[in-house]
Order: C-alpha cells, then sequence, then structure tokens
C-alpha cells in the first residue's frame, strides 16, 4: 500500500477510516508502529531500488494523516480532504474540538517516551499556537509550566486541564510517537542500504528490529561468501616525505651503439702509362699445299720499341708451412656392396687417430642403417663406427664413438652425400675433440675426452655384419694414427676426384645394362640382360657425370641428341656433350642433362634401353654393384 504513493494512501484512508472512532485511530496508530515490519515482510529489496525517498515520504504523510484525522473525530464539521489540503499547526489546532481519543498509546510507547521530560523538549515541540482569526487569544493555550506538570509519558492527560490544553497534549504525544516513527525509519533505511551491499537474511533481520525477541534458534550453516566490494575511490595524495639518503651507484650501462662509418676518401689519380711503339706489319700467309700440306708462313713484322718498366709489386705474404704426413696405413679402393666386404687386422689401438676416404654413394635411403665401416669387437667398443642414416629424403652420415661413460656418443653432419658424386670425409679423434671434414671443412665437432675414448682393439670390417652393407665405394682410403690438422687433411684430398670403378649397372627389376653381344664398334645398342661379370656389363659413373664402358671406352649416349620420351641409348665415343651427361637424384633414378627424362629398362632380354618420363616402376630405378 505505501508503495502506491501519497495519494494512494490519503485514497485508502479515506475509505478506511471514515467513520470517526478512538478504534480506528488506534488501528492508524498500530499500523504505524508495524510499519518497518511490514516493509521488511515485503520484496524490500525490490522497493528500495529508486523507492526509498517515497516510503519515508509516504511514513511522514501517514503521520500527518494520524493528526488530520484525530482531529476530524473531534471535530466532524471540518472534511478530512479540505485539512490536508490546507494543512498547518495553527489550522489543526484550530480544528480540535473538545472530545478526543481515551487512549493512543500502548505499553511500547511507554517504555519510549518514559525518557522524554519538559527539561528535554526543545523550543519547536512546545509549539506556540497562535489563531489567524479575530478575536482569538494571541497567547499560548500551553504555557511551560502546564507542560511541566503534564507528563508525555503517561498514557492518559491530566484530569485537570481543560479541553483545549489536552487537545494539545494529545497532539504533542503524537508528534513524540510520529518522530520516533521516523527516527525508526531513517535507521530502516540504513539497513536496507546495507541490505543492498550485503547478503543478510531479510526476515532475520525484521524479527530483530520489529518483531518479539524469541527463543535463541539453531545456529545456521555457514552462508556463501559474497560478492567483492567495489573498489572505493582513491585516496588524496598525502604530503612529500622528507629526503631520503642517497641511493647506492647503479650498475654501469651498456654500452652505446658503434658510430657510423665515415665517408671513403676518394681515389688517387692514376699515373699516365709509358707510350707503346708501332706495330710492326704482318707477314703474309703461305698458301695452302695439296693433299693437306701447309704452305710456307709469311715473314714476321717488325715488333715495336718496349715501353718504360713498370714499378716493382709488393711483396707477398709468406706462405703456410704444411707439415709432413705422418705413417699410415693404405687401405685403397674399397667396394662396401655386401657384408663383411673387407676385414682388416693389426691396425694401431690408438685413442688418437684419423681415417681419411673418399665415398661414393649408389643407393639412396633404403629404411634400414646401412654400415660403412666400424672399427671394434662389437657396438659397445666402436672407435669409431660409420653409418649411413636409413630414412630421409637425402643420404647423411651417422658417425659414433664409445667412450667409458657413454657408448653411444659421436657426431651427426647435417650436410648431404650426393649420389653419384664423391665426397672426400676425414674422421678425427684427438686433444678432446672429436671432428669431421667434409672436402676439407668441419661440418660437426664435438667436445670428447680422449682419456675416456674406449681404446680401438678389434679389426676394421667394411659393411659390418649384422647390419646391410652401404652399397657406396670407398676410394684413397687411409688410416693415420694421430690426429691431423685441416692442412694436412687438404693433402690426403690429392688433385683429382676419383672416379667410381667399373661395375655392374643393375635395375631394380634385376636386369642388367648390356652392350648387345659385347660388339666394340661406336653406334652400338645399349639392351637389358640377365646379370653377369662381362666386360660388356662394367660401368663406371665418371665425376664429371658421364657412364663409361669398360669393354671399349665408349659413353652412354641419347641417339640423335633426341628430347622426346622413346629415344634409344648407343654406344659412342665421349665427346662431354648434354646428351653424354647423367646424374643421379634422391630415389636412386638415372636422369640425362639433355631432357631430365630417366633411363627405362625391361624385364625381358635384349630390349634396347631408352628415355622415359620418370616414375616409381622399379625398372627406372638403379644401382651399381660388383655382382
Amino acid at each position: 500500500r505505501v508503495t502506491k504513493g501519497s495519494r494512494d494512501c490519503v485514497t485508502f484512508i479515506k475509505s478506511t477510516f471514515a467513520p470517526a472512532s478512538s478504534d480506528a485511530l488506534k488501528t492508524l496508530y498500530f499500523d504505524l508502529r508495524r510499519l518497518e515490519t511490514t516493509l521488511l515482510n515485503s520484496n524490500i529489496i525490490g522497493i528500495m531500488q529508486g523507492l526509498t525517498k517515497k516510503i519515508l515520504a509516504a511514513a511522514v504523510t501517514l503521520s500527518v494523516l494520524g493528526v488530520v484525522f484525530m482531529a476530524s473525530n473531534l471535530d466532524s464539521q471540518v472534511s478530512p480532504t479540505q485539512m490536508l489540503q490546507s494543512y498547518s499547526t495553527e489550522n489543526a489546532l484550530r480544528q480540535l474540538g473538545d472530545e478526543a481519543p481515551s487512549s493512543l498509546m500502548d505499553e511500547s510507547d511507554a517504555e519510549v517516551t518514559s525518557t522524554l521530560s519538559p527539561s528535554t523538549l526543545t523550543k519547536n515541540d512546545h509549539a506556540t499556537l497562535v489563531d489567524n482569526g479575530e478575536g482569538a487569544p494571541k497567547a499560548s493555550l500551553m504555557s511551560k509550566e502546564v507542560m511541566a506538570g503534564a507528563s508525555l509519558s503517561s498514557s492518559q492527560p491530566p484530569s485537570d486541564m481543560s479541553s483545549e490544553q489536552r487537545n494539545v497534549w494529545l497532539i504533542k504525544r503524537l508528534a513524540v510517537s510520529t518522530r520516533k516513527g521516523m527516527r525508526k525509519l531513517r535507521k530502516l533505511q540504513k539497513a536496507v542500504a546495507k541490505l543492498m551491499h550485503h547478503d543478510v537474511d531479510v526476515n532475520a533481520y525484521a524479527m530483530h528490529v520489529a518483531g518479539t525477541k524469541g527463543p535463541r534458534g539453531v545456529i545456521g550453516k555457514t552462508g556463501p561468501k559474497g560478492p567483492v566490494g567495489h573498489t572505493g575511490p582513491k585516496g588524496f595524495t598525502g604530503r612529500r616525505g622528507p629526503v631520503g639518503n642517497r641511493g647506492v651507484r647503479g650498475p654501469r650501462g651498456f654500452r652505446g651503439p658503434r658510430g657510423l662509418t665515415g665517408a671513403t676518401g676518394q681515389r688517387g689519380a692514376q699515373g699516365r702509362a709509358g707510350r707503346h711503339g708501332p706495330a710492326g706489319r704482318g707477314g703474309r700467309q703461305g698458301q695452302a699445299g695439296r693433299r693437306g700440306i701447309a704452305g710456307k708462313v709469311g715473314s714476321t713484322g717488325r715488333g715495336g720499341q718496349p715501353g718504360p718498366r713498370g714499378h716493382r709489386g709488393r711483396r707477398g705474404a709468406p706462405g703456410y708451412h704444411i707439415p709432413p704426413l705422418p705413417a699410415s696405413t693404405n687401405i685403397g679402393t674399397v667396394p662396401v656392396d655386401r657384408r663383411n666386404a673387407r676385414v682388416l687386422r693389426g691396425l694401431s689401438s690408438s685413442r688418437s687417430f684419423t681415417y681419411t676416404f673418399w665415398i661414393n654413394v649408389l643407393q639412396p635411403s633404403t629404411g634400414r642403417w646401412r654400415n660403412v665401416f666400424r672399427r671394434g669387437v662389437n657396438d659397445r667398443k666402436r672407435s669409431p663406427g660409420v653409418w649411413l642414416w636409413p630414412h630421409g629424403r637425402f643420404t647423411r652420415l651417422h658417425i659414433r664413438l664409445s667412450t667409458i661413460r657413454n657408448w653411444n656418443l659421436g657426431c651427426d653432419p647435417r650436410k648431404r652425400l650426393f649420389l653419384g658424386r664423391a665426397t672426400h670425409v676425414a674422421i678425427v679423434s684427438g686433444h678432446n675433440r672429436l671432428q669431421v671434414y667434409f672436402n676439407g671443412r668441419v661440418v660437426c665437432s664435438r667436445h670428447v675426452r680422449t682419456s675416456e675414448v674406449v681404446p680401438p682393439t678389434g679389426p676394421l670390417v667394411f659393411g659390418a655384419a649384422p647390419y646391410t652393407p652401404a652399397n657406396a665405394v670407398l676410394s684413397r682410403t687411409r688410416f693415420f694414427p694421430v690426429p691431423l690438422g685441416r692442412l694436412q687433411i687438404e693433402r690426403t684430398m690429392g688433385g683429382r676426384v676419383p672416379s667410381m670403378p667399373y661395375l655392374n649397372m643393375r635395375a631394380a627389376n634385376g636386369r642388367c645394362a648390356d652392350i648387345f653381344h659385347g660388339r666394340r664398334h661406336r653406334g652400338n645398342k645399349v639392351v637389358s640382360y640377365h646379370c653377369h661379370h662381362g666386360n660388356n656389363q662394367k660401368w663406371s659413373l665418371q665425376s664429371n657425370g658421364m657412364i663409361r664402358s669398360r669393354l671399349n671406352g665408349y659413353c652412354l649416349d641419347i641417339a640423335g641428341r633426341r628430347r622426346t620420351p622413346g629415344a634409344p641409348l648407343i654406344m659412342w665415343p665421349c665427346h662431354g656433350g648434354s646428351n653424354q651427361k647423367w646424374y643421379y637424384d634422391s630415389k636412386g633414378r638415372i636422369r640425362s642433362r639433355l631432357n631430365d627424362l630417366c633411363i627405362s629398362g625391361s624385364v625381358h632380354n635384349l630390349r634396347q634401353l631408352r628415355m622415359e618420363f620418370c616414375g616409381s616402376s622399379r625398372s627406372v630405378r638403379w644401382i651399381f654393384r660388383r655382382r
């Protein structure tokens, strides 16, 4: 009812308390006392959001209406609506009658007003009521002396009072109760504001404020943790503190960037060159004789005078001293195309050593570890061991060295090896370092204590079992019992790159490239045939990319330099043209530099080899083997 506003309250009270009676006034007064409980038992959170001021105004209106309707009961000639429109203290007192309700207070009111006395009332409490009408008394209707004798805490006014003084006493008593209600409403407003920020049980709070104190209930469970409150506003900046002591000197700053390079000076003017003498006249060329006989050579003209002698050049830098190579074991060429292809015993067991060799890999990755060579009795004692990586698009070396602490220590160069192309490799162990060289340059280095290296005591085995052989050719293989330097390693490389030995060129389908009927003349065709050890099936992939035959020294050639698929292959004298240049790709196919096509064989004997598009069939994949 309160939330509808003051107008609805007026309408409700007029319709409810139209009959003037003291019981109705008592009910109105009790409703004012229960205002707090009514508000708290309702949906207080929803009401107080935006309506707190309206509730307080409505409570004040109810208090005023109580005075008005009490006056209306005393004097029925004045309507409540007129009194509400022109309400004031003076007008309300003027409308008072001789009759008043016998009791407007209960026992709780007596407790509240027991502390009030005439001495504690302010000047406004002793209202001086002045009548604005003609003939009305100008003095106070109730003096301080009279009020001093009439206590507001009693339930009945004094019997010696006149009717006007009794009515004033009732208004004073009701005003005191109204102020008490206002104080409770302000306390209620503060409590509601607190409820809006904290999770408090509303019903429990209402029972605590307005209800009768009952027996102590059972302690409930701890409620959930409330939300974090809003951060308060930032406080004011405090006063500046006193100056502190001087701090410790900080670390030295970073070095600044390097300054810009100055402009390059101008080049000095070049000196003038001496004059050249005039050229002599050339002699006439002799006539050519018959059948290729050359004629006489004409006489040479006179030469001009020589120019002035040039300035002497600067002295060259002194050359490096290359120490001589120590004593070594020359192993030579070793084709690693089968298990235990070669076994050497009686080598030095020094922890410091050097292995140098040229390696020519003839087969791409197969998915298995392929061994090049191993020194030692087993894999736990290998000093060193060399393998080819089983996977990957390119061929790489895998070098291991066993030590006392780690049997699988080693170094893996990231640089790849090209199929059909020789690469010089040097493996050096010594001076607490394991190093790998490719063509005279360090490609892998790792710190290894030489004193912890397992002494090599076993034999040197090429293509050691149980691993698959590497299918490679090692040339100029040498073993040194001491570590070599970079200049000494370059000296072991030699002048020319070694060529591959003569081997069978075998396809994946099991057929080998064969010179038809072993004829030596040029232009003879090359066919597919079952493999044997004849010289007409021995081929060598040269370092310049040509494939040479051991039978007649001719090279594999594309007939007529044809670039289209289906061009036949023949034997022709080596001339270095693009139709005689070949290379291995990463999948083991032999391709031509002329048209980038692949050599394709056949499973049938005596079928001529031709150039076809590269695919994944077994007829285009070739390897070089001894058998």
